[in-house]
């Protein structure tokens, strides 16, 4: 058995192609302390996972003396710049982010002079490339100026799709007979296409090679082999890049392969994408099929199938053979396994009706992962940890009967019990460290073994979350399962906020829990309930926004929250307290009739959350003339007598109470003889039938004359009060002509007439 050292490159997958543009060397510094420079591209994460043993303590982080190997680097256009992270600031940036960081440049390099502004210059891509080559490890990473995170550029792809990959073999002069031959790369591609193919229910239809190139490498073999170095590693993708057409974007892969490496090697290196429609790089010195599906697997976003104690104190990693992201296995042992529901959970490809989220208790008839029908997994979230935690039933039949996980006979020398049964996993989709990694749940069953399913009749208690899962039955078509899980704990968490009386207070509280937890979240005062809040069943921390009742009055409240819980979560209440302050409203005067010998009128408008009640006095020109009562927010005071010509000050104060603020509008008017206006009289000549009634209504704003004209003089038919009126003839054979007119007088400035005539038609 073959176990391979899956490098994953946790990048963004729309990173540029290596041009392989030599950066020139900078000046060399005559300081004696390395001065401090910007450092601005896309945050890399590289992660060299080291084999796993043939004793008994398996697993790269379980080891000591050979720890999984964690890289950070910073892509300046095409150069990879390695950076370390002493203070950890990064640990939680995800991979691809764009990134600007204040870096300790080594005692050699030089770089232009900081700009006015007082930060540290920012490195080009030749300084960053030339400021590496001479540091003799990573830059030191002083100071996280931003992070954001990007999504990288893909294209939508209805149905299925294509990848295209490019084949790119180094040999070695001299060594070219150890390196794959072109058809037996081709082949790989091929088998690695049709299982994908398979296992993403067609969404990828397959790999077709876009190109094949067998080049000589300017490489020693350390450094084809040494991919625990960003270096290496760039240099390798870099020169395959220039022997091919090769160009990032989505479905689009280039895959190096290269001459077998020494057995404490890694095997396989890949980027990290974001999903089925991403491509990436790859780099494989392994011809087994296994190793390069895998590979392909981390271009597609996915991570690697482990094994952990239920306990929780110990990883093996690899260790889950249940899933192509396993430890490779020779193909004499058996081949490569269905596709971990999970992942095609993940990916989006696992056909609806195909997974049960089970909450509490239930009983579940689980399908084989081989099937392509019926109900194929389960998930539920731990309720201590909130960690995605899935069954599938591995039943070694159909696409896993010759899988390797049930060869018993050849995988029972090692510490697990594989075999056909319930497998139990999580999926970690919160470390950035170990982005899409499933560890499989084991227990010990003797002093020498743990065991990695669930056989009919076995049960499975977590010691630390309380969950049981019990299979009852075990056939070759069928698992019944039942599961029962505890419900989740919940919290409410909230600031003290305050508000302004009559305006709705918006209170902003995080419902917490590790379950689907959903329900409602009900707000009291006094035991009096005040607002409430329906929550969507979903895991996690989530803003919840509760409206409260404007009614509260002025004064400190207590408001208790009270999340009601469901059958993922517990109940939990939380108490805060809300400040409601007097209000000040907004207060807004009109004044109508400020003219001549007319008596003005002076209307207050408050307003505010709610329509403001109390008292309001009118002061005219400095001096106090009324107090009138204040109703939904409006009252109008009407004056005795008429002011005289000229300029008039009007204030207009609300009194303050329990629930108000003093509130005062101000406006000045100049009172002045009225101008008079006519609206709505049409002017012109209008035509009408003979017999027919011609009809307007119009309005005058001060008394009025309506007119005939006879001859060469107006005569007056009417006199017309302030108001609307309505002009109403009846056509006879001569036309006639109407006026309405506004004399000058002693409270009308100017005079204003309007005229229509009225023309018969026989």
């Amino acid at each position: 058995m073959r176990f391979a050292r899956s490098y994953a490159v946790a990048v963004a997958v729309a990173l540029v192609t290596a041009t392989g543009v030599a950066a020139p060397a900078l000046a060399t510094s005559s300081a004696t302390d390395p001065g401090e420079a910007q450092l601005r591209g896309q945050l890399v994460k590289l992660i060299v996972d080291y084999p796993a043993h043939d004793d008994l303590d398996f697993g790269a982080h379980s080891d000591d003396d050979h720890p999984a190997d964690t890289h950070l680097a910073v892509r300046v256009g095409d150069t990879s710049v390695p950076i370390s992270d002493e203070s950890g600031h990064l640990e939680q940036v995800p991979s691809g982010a764009e990134v600007t960081l204040t870096v300790e440049l080594p005692d050699a390099a030089v770089v232009p002079p900081a700009p006015a502004s007082g930060d540290g210059p920012i490195l080009s891509e030749t300084q960053a490339a030339s400021a590496a080559s001479v540091a003799n490890g990573p830059m030191t990473v002083i100071d996280v100026l931003s992070a954001h995170s990007v999504t990288a550029p893909t294209t939508t792809v209805t149905g299925s799709a294509y990848h295209q990959v490019y084949v790119v073999i180094a040999t070695r002069s001299g060594a070219a007979n150890l390196a794959p031959s072109e058809s037996t790369g081709k082949a790989l591609v091929e088998s690695a296409g049709q299982y994908w193919s398979s296992q993403t229910f067609g969404k990828v239809s397959g790999f077709k090679v876009a190109q094949t190139r067998t080049y000589t490498t300017s490489l020693t073999k350390n450094q084809l082999c040494n991919l625990s170095s960003v270096g290496s590693i760039e240099r390798i993708w870099r020169e395959a890049a220039r022997q091919s057409s090769y160009r990032e974007g989505a479905r689009k892969h280039l895959l190096v392969l290269t001459e077998p490496c020494d057995p404490n090697r890694a095997l396989g290196v890949a980027e990290v994408g974001e999903g089925l429609q991403t491509g990436g790089r790859i780099v494989v010195n392994d011809l087994s099929e296994h190793t390069v599906i895998h590979e392909f697997g981390h271009n597609f976003s996915l991570g690697h199938a482990n094994l952990e104690s239920v306990a929780g104190d110990r990883i093996w990693d690899y260790m889950a053979l249940f899933s192509p992201m396993s430890a490779t296995v020779d193909a004499a042992i058996g081949t490569v396994p269905s596709l971990d529901v999970a992942y095609q959970h993940t990916l989006g490809v696992l056909p609806s009706g195909q997974l049960k989220t089970v909450v509490g208790s239930a009983t579940v008839k689980l399908a084989p992962v081989s099937n392509t029908k019926g109900t194929r997994g389960a998930l539920f979230y731990d309720p201590t940890t909130g960690t995605k935690t899935y069954l599938e039933y591995r039943s070694g039949t159909g696409f896993d009967t010759p899988s390797f996980y049930t060869n018993t006979s050849a995988l029972s020398v090692y510490l697990f019990r594989y075999g056909a049964g319930v497998r139990v996993y999580t999926l970690d989709q919160d470390d950035p460290r170990t982005w899409n990694d499933t560890g499989t749940l084991t227990e010990p069953i003797s002093r020498s073994q743990f065991r990695t399913t669930l056989r009919q009749g076995e049960r499975l208690q977590h010691p630390l979350s309380g969950y049981t899962i019990t299979v009852s039955q075990l056939t070759a078509t069928q698992a019944t399962v039942r599961l029962s899980v505890p419900k989740a704990s919940s919290s409410l968490t909230s600031k003290n906020v305050s508000t302004r009386y009559g305006t709705q207070p918006k209170l902003t509280v995080r419902l917490g829990s590790n379950a689907p937890a959903g329900g409602t979240i009900t707000a009291t005062v006094n035991g009096k309930k005040v607002g409430s809040a329906k929550v969507a069943a979903k895991p996690g921390t989530r803003k919840v926004t509760v409206k409260l009742s404007s009614n509260l009055a002025v004064g400190k409240h207590k408001v208790k929250f009270k999340y009601s819980g469901n059958a993922a979560a517990k109940s939990s209440t939380h108490t805060r307290t809300l400040t409601v302050k007097k209000a000040t409203p907004k207060a807004k005067i009109t004044v109508k009739n400020a003219y001549l010998k007319y008596k003005p009128s002076v209307t207050l408008a408050l307003t505010s959350g709610r329509a403001p009640s109390g008292n309001a006095t009118l002061y005219v020109d400095g001096k106090k003339t009324a107090t009138k009562k204040v109703s939904k927010g409006k009252t109008t005071f009407t004056l005795k007598k008429p002011l005289s010509k000229g300029r008039h000050s009007f204030r207009v104060e609300f009194h303050a109470s329990k629930n108000y603020n003093k509130a005062t509008a101000k406006k000045s008017v100049t009172v002045a003889k009225k101008r008079g206006t006519i609206s709505g009289f049409a002017s012109g000549t209008k035509t009408i039938a003979a017999g027919k009634v011609y009809k307007d209504t119009f309005k005058v704003n001060h008394a009025a004359v309506l007119q005939t004209r006879t001859g060469s003089t107006w005569k007056t038919v009417k006199k017309l009060k302030a108001g609307t009126h309505v002009l109403k003839h009846t056509a006879k054979a001569k036309p006639i002509r109407y006026r309405v007119k506004i004399a000058s007088s002693s409270t009308v400035t100017g005079k204003t007439s309007k005229t229509v005539t009225i023309k018969v038609t026989k």
